[in-house]
């Protein structure tokens, strides 16, 4: 076996076996796999482009269906398979990307089709296994929160016949955003200006992470300051409306919870 790869061995089932599966489920599968990696990569180092992370089907096995990816990336792979193999071990999936559980749904139907399980080996020099998918395994499906905010960052990219806005927030988060064609334009006059964005948002309810984003208006260029002077110009803004409280604790729990810590 090659050193510093991630192989799936699929076994179970009369049909498991690269001659008894349609080209198209193969392909699907092997496309599942590189996607659930690469998500999951970029999930975790969010300074990196998609593109950048390839992790390239380099061997199929006989008999039963084996699989051997080689990333380019081995450094920044193996963590995130790590990530992959506890996620469903302990079948809990919040610090999983969408698009790995979305590759993972493709992997688990396909053990639930054809009754057979998937195991996963990382191989850094010797094959371990890490996890395995059967028929059993089922992945939560997520549920969208949608809803009005505003967001601030910069724009670096514009452009698209239906046009998108590549937005990376001041948290450092690289969003694809929806856009008109006229705000698409005075966005692309201010690309690498700090801005504001405000617009409808579609939050992921496992991750809490924005998934989709559309623009609605360009607010106010947004001006970075010192923390000082951040809370200044906010008591300034409040104006004494809270000059009369005593203890903030208490106030805030009241004001999320509807009681008094005693």
């Amino acid at each position: 076996m090659e050193s510093t790869t991630i192989q799936i061995k699929i076994t179970g089932g009369d049909n498991i076996k690269p001659s008894g599966i349609r080209a198209k489920e193969i392909g699907d599968l092997i496309a599942a796999v590189e996607e659930m990696i690469a998500s999951q990569v970029i999930a975790e180092n969010s300074t990196l482009k998609k593109d950048s992370v390839r992790v390239a089907l380099t061997g199929i096995a006989e008999g039963s269906i084996g699989l051997t990816f080689s990333p380019n990336l081995k450094g920044l792979t193996f963590p995130a398979a790590n990530s992959i193999a506890e996620a469903i071990n302990t079948n809990k999936y919040d610090n999983l990307s969408t698009g790995s559980t979305n590759a993972l749904k493709i992997i688990t139907k396909f053990t639930q089709r054809h009754e057979c399980k998937a195991e996963f080996y990382a191989n850094n020099g010797s094959p371990k296994l890490i996890t395995a998918v059967t028929s059993d395994t089922v992945i939560p499906d997520d549920i969208l929160i949608n809803g009005e905010t505003t967001i601030y960052g910069e724009a670096s990219r514009v452009g698209g016949v239906e046009p998108k806005v590549q937005f990376r927030t001041i948290e450092g988060i690289l969003l694809h955003c929806q856009a008109t064609k006229t705000l698409a334009r005075e966005i692309g006059a201010k690309l690498y200006t700090e801005i504001g964005l405000r617009g409808r948002a579609s939050w992921n309810s496992r991750t809490l992470k924005i998934e989709a984003f559309i623009i609605e208006e360009v607010v106010d260029t947004y001006t970075a300051v010192d923390l000082v002077s951040a809370f200044t110009q906010l008591g300034a803004a409040a104006d004494g409306a809270f000059d009369e409280i005593e203890d903030v604790d208490i106030f805030a729990n009241k004001l999320r919870y509807d009681a008094i810590i005693i």
